[in-house]
């Protein structure tokens, strides 16, 4: 018997089956290629535009505060300031403080015009690492810090008058009966303000009042006290915490009285 012969019609429509198998094939790894691509895209452009809105990384603080962990004083005053000499102290105290602790206030309302002498008279470093303890509950903490981090870099004659300030103006928010004195630290939007008009009354330039941002306190906190996790090894982290030549001090009181022998 002789063999049958294809139809061509059948022959063709496998051809055509084949042919349009394949193009859907290369169509989705097309697409499969594309939205990789695409992913990738989005995350590096989500990097970028992290790393360029970063106040740490963009220029907007001085390389000091990363460096530093905070603000440094010294006999030569804040260690931003242009003609500021290396401390020639052999002792280093640290303060890790949040704007809006109220603890820290009140810490900073008995002793921290004393810590800040014992700097300018030469008797010890002074570092102040701002971390985030409150600023859930008070946005306070992170414009406020905000405030600080530009004046400390751009302004820093200034800085010492305006921290103090700061801690003050929280202080007076804890003290205070009047509901809209603790709106002020409560509120997004209103702690801006306070923020913003505690420099003007303290002759911050107007630039940097402009520059004031909730958004990169918060950011400035984050890295702050991740590192203050990471480098402090302590049963709990918790502020007004004060660190002498490395040693954490158990209570502020024993700490003032271990500063006053320096």
């Amino acid at each position: 018997m002789g063999k049958n012969k294809p139809n061509p019609k059948a022959v063709a429509a496998r051809k055509a089956e084949q042919t349009r198998k394949k193009r859907s094939r290369l169509i989705m790894i097309l697409i499969v290629v594309v939205a990789a691509l695409a992913v990738v895209g989005i995350t590096i452009g989500m990097i970028l535009s992290t790393k360029s809105s970063n106040p740490m990384t963009n220029g907007e603080y001085d390389e000091l505060i990363s460096a530093d962990r905070g603000f440094t004083i010294t006999s030569s005053g804040p260690a931003t300031t242009p003609d500021a000499k290396p401390s020639e102290s052999k002792h280093t105290v640290e303060l890790y403080f949040d704007y809006s602790c109220s603890h820290c206030a009140q810490f900073e309302g008995e002793y921290g015009e004393q810590l800040l002498q014992g700097a300018r008279d030469g008797k010890y470093k002074l570092q102040l690492h701002p971390v985030d303890t409150q600023g859930r509950f008070f946005p306070y903490a992170y414009t406020a810090v905000d405030l600080a981090a530009r004046v400390y870099s751009s302004q820093p004659e200034k800085f010492t008058e305006l921290h103090t300030a700061l801690s003050d103006a929280m202080l007076n928010a804890v003290n205070s009966q009047n509901q809209d004195d603790i709106a002020e630290i409560q509120s997004e939007t209103k702690s801006l303000e306070l923020t913003k008009k505690i420099a003007k009354d303290h002759g911050v330039s107007q630039d940097i009042i402009d520059r004031v941002s909730h958004k990169d306190g918060m950011m400035l906190l984050t890295t702050m006290s991740q590192e203050w996790g990471s480098e402090i090894k302590a049963e709990s982290l918790a502020t007004p915490m004060v660190v002498i030549d490395g040693k954490v001090i158990e209570t502020t009181d024993q700490a003032m009285k271990d500063i006053a022998k320096l």
